[in-house]
């Protein structure tokens, strides 16, 4: 009697996750691939289907194109009690976030999914990722949250940051660390702060960020209050709203994320300060530079906040890093120039 392969279904009733695996180059192989994606998205939540299917297409073709013939590529569909994850790894390293049709993929994702991210690390490799709720789930959340910026953190985010110092070879000597430690958790060779991704649970926090998605706006220059791309599709450029005088001709350094063209008037109500105090640029590239955190020493009980405040350390002062737990990712500004835009009458 010929065995026929078990449905969607019959492998959604036994277990999870869901695993599936494409070789490197094999362009013709991703439509099914997406679509085994939807097809398991359809048993657990029929409504958001076709948005986990282009989605999860989008990664599957950055991956494809990304890894070499043999290598492979593995999809994982993953239920959460928060919604379904899908994660997409390639054996390469970390693609680039502002070039090419990678940059449109985040941009397209953070305006379309509950959240999104990649991860990197020498077992698993690039891991590309984003979790998506049911539809009822999202259109609750999205109606709750919207009149509040992407960028800031909620009461339901707070994670107790359960630090400790221990010898790593690298630094030759103690290194800032959790004690329940992840590969993820170091970033640009520093520490960096956990929060829980609950967006829109407990109380908005206006006087704080969330450190995972000020990160995600600098990186893939995304809107600070709508969480959707910042680059304007005409030229290429990123807007942004800047002290007046705090930059140099041509340059500049900030840990404010960008603010697309259309949010530069709700962020000026929001902010009412920013009338007196910000001016409208554009930039034509920004990098990594430096990260706000708190800077600890060993202490008897465990680590001590160095200072009060938060301290900006280059991403260069490689023994400073050791010491640190980053809050905010510092961006260097290139090509800047002020435009001449009225922050009441942006929006086109």
């Amino acid at each position: 009697m010929r065995q026929h392969p078990p449905s969607v279904r019959d492998q959604c009733a036994q277990s999870a996750p869901y695993v599936r695996t494409i070789i490197g180059g094999a362009l013709d192989a991703i439509d099914g691939a997406a679509a085994w994606v939807g097809a398991i998205t359809s048993t657990m939540a029929p409504a958001v289907t076709e948005l986990a299917t282009a989605n999860a297409r989008r990664l599957i073709e950055l991956a494809v194109r990304a890894t070499p013939e043999l290598e492979r590529v593995h999809i994982r569909v993953i239920p959460e009690s928060t919604g379904i994850r899908v994660e997409v790894s390639h054996p390469g390293g970390p693609l680039e976030p502002t070039r090419g049709s990678s940059s449109s993929i985040w941009a397209t994702l953070s305006s379309q999914i509950q959240d999104f991210g990649s991860r990197h690390s020498p077992q698993s490799g690039h891991v590309m990722w984003f979790l998506i709720p049911p539809r009822e789930v999202g259109d609750r959340m999205n109606a709750s949250v919207a009149q509040y910026p992407y960028v800031i953190a909620w009461t339901g985010e707070a994670v107790q940051q359960s630090l400790t110092f221990r010898h790593h070879p690298e630094v030759g000597g103690l290194r800032l660390t959790y004690r329940d430690p992840h590969p993820e958790d170091w970033v640009y060779g520093v520490l960096r702060a956990r929060h829980a991704i609950a967006r829109g649970h407990g109380r908005p926090q206006f006087h704080r960020v969330h450190t995972l998605r000020q990160w995600r706006c600098m990186e893939y220059r995304l809107c600070q209050v709508c969480g959707r791309s910042a680059v304007d599709p005409d030229t290429g450029r990123t807007w942004w709203l800047l002290a007046a005088d705090a930059s140099s001709p041509g340059q500049g350094y900030t840990n404010a994320p960008p603010t697309c063209r259309d949010c530069i008037p709700r962020a000026s109500t929001q902010c009412p300060q920013l009338h007196d105090t910000a001016a409208v640029y554009s930039a034509a590239a920004c990098e990594p530079y430096a990260v706000l955190g708190t800077r600890f020493i060993a202490g008897v009980g465990g680590p001590v906040p160095l200072e009060e405040h938060t301290a900006q350390v280059p991403l260069d002062a490689f023994r400073a890093l050791a010491t640190v737990l980053a809050e905010q990712l510092v961006v260097r500004l290139a090509g800047l120039r002020r435009e001449d835009l009225n922050m009441s009458q942006a929006s086109r």
